[in-house]
């Protein structure tokens, strides 16, 4: 995403000599002293939004990556993967403008005391991390000066849970209720019986996918979810994907086109996980699709990679583009849109490749999974063990 707009906060920082006053001065307020231990993290700004004050909590959550976080800005201490962004860091990259953190601060600058929501990614770990804060700011004079006290709160929990109410239990009862209203009109008497009953069985096909769907989601965030490298046909992957949704797709009023890439394409992966990611993918797509429309579904070789790309003729607006992996994020509505979330998990965390998204007027949009063809640092061979749930 290129920078088409003005950064949302100012360049620019402090001289060494003008940092070393600025933390005496912070240093001497006695009442910071007992912000210490407090269970919040809590920092102290100056005006270039650099830090001159951290409390133990605050500091045990930036982890071990910075002996010091003074003089750093909050993305930089807290290893934000955009912190590096734009012009002058933190606060100046083209994400940064829809970042509920700057717009917290941006608020301080002008005065006014305020919280806002953002997703953090992080990457002070081998692991994917993100983390839903709740960022709360607030301007203060000490001697002459402007700071500005920076809170930070992890809601991370709460927006999990709140995903499993609005979201799994949403479409669990919509399945749920489809299926019970389905049964009611079966009838082995009427002609419409078979209709009938295969719609309901399908019901029920998508009442267990969504179960394993969640569980698979809920176990990829703890890091327990279990990855089963064998060799597949990435031709086979695609086909059995489109085998499953062309119909879907066609209810929609819309045309699920494959293209083959050139020859046989070979790799060592997770076929359950990786039909997951595609399957995710498609669903966005169709989402986002209009009657008439055409979604397509590639695969090719390159580079030592296999490519697995999904498009489709909608321009995603660059602000839904910077949060459209986030887990709390869509365009569908509070709590919705885990699909990409998810996608992103199992394909960085599990499978040892990358997804991107590239969306431009004209062209539409294509989200890109590029998938190692051999297997990934430390991970062996297995075979799937029965039981393992269907894509």
């Amino acid at each position: 995403v290129g920078e088409t707009t003005q950064a949302i906060l100012p360049c620019g920082r402090s001289t060494v000599a003008e940092l070393s006053d600025q933390i005496r001065q912070v240093s001497s307020v006695v009442s910071l002293s007992f912000m210490m231990d407090f269970p919040v993290a809590m920092l102290v700004l100056n005006g270039n939004r650099q830090i001159v004050f951290s409390n133990d909590r605050a500091t045990e959550f930036m982890g071990p990556d910075h002996q010091t976080p003074l003089g750093l800005r909050p993305g930089e201490a807290f290893a934000c993967v955009h912190a590096k962004d734009g012009t002058d860091g933190c606060g100046t990259g083209s994400f940064c403008r829809y970042c509920g953190a700057a717009r917290s601060l941006a608020s301080a600058l002008t005065g006014l005391t305020k919280a806002e929501e953002c997703s953090l990614d992080r990457s002070r770990t081998e692991r994917l991390e993100q983390l839903d804060l709740l960022i709360w700011t607030k301007p203060v004079l000490i001697g002459d000066s402007c700071f500005y006290l920076y809170a930070i709160i992890d809601i991370s929990e709460k927006k999990r849970r709140e995903s499993l109410e609005r979201i799994f239990l949403h479409d669990l009862m919509n399945t749920a209720g489809s299926l019970s209203s389905l049964m009611r009109l079966i009838d082995p008497r009427e002609d419409s019986f078979k209709e009938y009953f295969s719609l309901a069985r399908g019901a029920a096909d998508q009442l267990v996918d969504e179960l394993v769907s969640h569980r698979m989601l809920s176990d990829a965030e703890t890091g327990i979810l279990p990855a089963d490298f064998v060799l597949v046909s990435a031709s086979e992957i695609c086909l059995s994907i489109a085998e499953i949704y062309t119909k879907i797709v066609e209810s929609r009023g819309l045309t699920l086109s494959l293209e083959k890439g050139k020859g046989p394409i070979l790799l060592q992966t997770d076929p359950v996980l990786l039909r997951r990611v595609l399957a995710n993918l498609l669903k966005n797509a169709m989402e986002a699709s209009e009657r008439g429309q055409v979604i397509t579904l590639a695969y090719d070789a390159l580079d030592g990679f296999a490519e697995f790309s999904v498009s489709n003729p909608a321009v995603i607006p660059e602000a839904v583009l910077s949060q459209l992996f986030h887990r709390s994020f869509s365009t569908k509505g509070r709590g919705r849109g885990l699909g990409t979330y998810a996608a992103r998990l199992f394909t960085e965390e599990f499978l040892g490749g990358t997804i991107r998204v590239e969306s431009e007027e004209g062209k539409g949009t294509t989200f890109t999974v590029r998938i190692p063809t051999a297997l990934p640092d430390g991970v062996t061979k297995a075979l799937i063990p029965e039981g393992r749930p269907a894509p």
